[in-house]
């Protein structure tokens, strides 16, 4: 396991959660449809559970400005509307702020600091359903 080693390296408090989603994931979705935003929202909230749990007030994404502009164009040509993710969200109790910090950043530009500052790079390898995504 990277990320744990590393944060532990960093002596940076780190509670893991493990959910096995993909059995419920595939149960809801239709034949022919993308797992991606049903397991986004499953993602979703089990980081407000664990926010809420662990009685933070925010929490911050690594959502990069290439992820922002990709998720445009999908809404834009396959959901028939104009919108993205926000920069800074704010969930419906009013009590949790979920921040974007890298909104503005290209994806080769995280890619260049991470290489400089030795972070570890974690490949997402956990969906096996990957193939023939358009993201």
């Amino acid at each position: 396991m990277v990320l744990p080693e590393f944060l532990d390296r960093m002596n940076v408090s780190h509670p893991i959660e493990y959910r096995y989603t993909c059995s419920f994931v595939v149960d809801k979705v239709l034949h022919g449809n993308t797992y991606c935003a049903i397991c986004s929202r499953l993602r979703r909230g089990n980081f407000y559970r664990v926010a809420g749990e662990e009685e933070c007030s925010s929490f911050v994404l690594g959502t990069h400005r290439d992820y922002i502009l990709e998720t445009f164009f999908l809404n834009l040509f396959n959901g028939s509307y104009l919108g993205t993710m926000p920069t800074k969200l704010i969930n419906y109790e009013g009590d949790l702020f979920v921040y974007r910090p890298l909104a503005h950043v290209y994806e080769k530009d995280c890619g260049k600091v991470a290489q400089l500052m030795s972070y570890p790079i974690i490949p997402y390898d956990l969906c096996r359903f990957l193939d023939g995504l358009q993201r």
